[in-house]
């Protein structure tokens, strides 16, 4: 089994989760991540009948997986941290290192310099 940390919401941003999952895949990472979210949130959320990972409830409120992240086995207690896993103390270099991955691939989808500034900041934090 494999870790990955996953970056899932409900409909809006606002409502952003990250869950570390262990699977054998990436695929499976995500189905365990909404079937976890589902469960733990008691919202009556259902896998669609076409895309198992498109879910959604009664409410019409849908869930989203933003980001799955494999976590290389040196950085796994770093995240347990971030998650509130382990008594260390909090780092924020692994999320902002996979923040910065994503923001990589939408400057190349939709260029903005703003993003561009950002991305050059977060490169200069993490160096």
């Amino acid at each position: 089994m494999l870790p990955f940390l996953i970056l899932l919401f409900c409909s809006s941003p606002e409502t952003a989760r990250m869950i570390l999952i262990y699977a054998t895949d990436e695929s499976a990472a995500r189905l365990q991540a909404l079937e976890d979210f589902a469960r733990l949130n008691d919202s009556g959320f259902a896998a669609s009948a076409q895309d198992p990972y498109e879910w959604e409830n009664p409410h019409g409120e849908q869930l989203f997986i933003e980001s799955v992240y494999p976590v290389p086995s040196g950085d796994l207690s770093a995240i347990r941290r971030m998650l509130g896993d382990d008594d260390a103390p909090y780092t924020d270099k692994h999320l902002i290192a996979g923040l910065l991955e994503d923001s990589r691939r939408i400057q190349m989808i939709e260029p903005n310099a703003g993003t561009l500034s950002r991305i050059a900041q977060a490169e200069q934090y993490l160096q």
